[in-house]
């Protein structure tokens, strides 16, 4: 059996969620750690974590008990978590290549890429479209799971004076209260912000791992900008790549202009979507930890 370990926030867990479903789907014994339960360690066979704060202690109980440990980095920077626990993995996933030149030499035959595993929509984009009654170009805000204070100023201030031209949803995160205009709706979270992703026209954005690679995969395209605070400027890291790679703008929050933002908005709009692209190696993924688990 393979326990699988999240974290607190959706950067950690929702990865950490599929990747588990993935494993079920190629016939392993699965079971998501909910964080209170007491394990029975006779019954694990490996631990895969997803490399939040959480999964540390089960990192250092698997190695105790001479368990498997596999690892799942999200972001070019590798978090400490990981780089803690890197030395005690069998196997360690990475959604960029570039996080290799972050962990030790010693480390780096247990490095596979393997890509970011993201959500598949639960709905197509007519059916939430015509829900919605979206009848121009819509615009997706989210500051992820955890809101954004300056991307809720942004929408407040920029975007709704713009709501004739543009229909706005704006994933505000828990701080700001619900509220719902013509063309703007504005709540505090969206459980399946994959839906929303896929249909946006344009999506505006912190640069964290998840949403980066939603935008990727639907082909959806957006505007990002990294939170300055983020640990490690690990959310800078990921920006670069993604501008380098395949094209993504992003911009600094303390010095963008409004006109620059909308303008960018405009120009993507009328280039139209980008190719889908997929963004997970599940055969590779399924096929590591098969040969690992021997």
């Amino acid at each position: 059996m393979i326990l699988v370990v999240g974290g607190s926030s959706a950067g950690h867990s929702i990865p950490a969620q599929v990747m588990g479903n993935i494993l079920k789907e190629a016939g392993f014994e699965v079971h998501f750690y909910n964080g209170k339960e007491k394990v029975d360690w006779n019954s694990v066979d490996a631990v895969l974590a997803a490399g939040s704060r959480k999964s540390v202690p089960m990192a250092l109980q698997a190695k105790l008990h001479r368990k498997k440990l596999f690892l799942h980095e999200q972001n070019v920077i590798p978090g400490r978590a990981n780089r803690f626990m890197s030395a005690m993995a069998n196997k360690i996933f990475l959604s960029f290549e570039d996080s290799k030149l972050f962990f030790h030499s010693s480390d780096w035959d247990k490095l596979v890429t393997v890509g970011m595993p993201v959500r598949e929509p639960t709905r197509t984009v007519d059916e939430l479209k015509r829900e919605l009654k979206v009848r121009c170009p819509m615009i997706l805000v989210t500051g992820g799971s955890q809101g954004s204070a300056f991307l809720n100023f942004f929408a407040d201030q920029v975007l709704i004076p713009l709501r004739e031209k543009y229909f706005v949803v704006h994933q505000s995160g828990r701080l700001e209260e619900e509220r719902y205009m013509k063309n703007y709706i504005r709540v505090q979270s969206l459980p399946d912000l994959q839906n929303y992703i896929a249909a946006a026209d344009v999506v505006i954005g912190r640069a964290g791992s998840s949403t980066l690679h939603e935008c990727l995969h639907f082909g959806t395209p957006a505007i990002f900008f990294p939170m300055a605070s983020s640990p490690d400027r690990h959310q800078w890291a990921n920006a670069e790549v993604f501008k380098e790679k395949h094209g993504y703008p992003f911009f600094w929050e303390h010095v963008a202009k409004p006109s620059e933002v909308i303008s960018t908005v405009e120009q993507l709009i009328e280039q139209g979507r980008n190719t889908a692209t997929d963004v997970f190696d599940s055969d590779l993924f399924v096929d590591t930890v098969r040969r690992a688990m021997v």
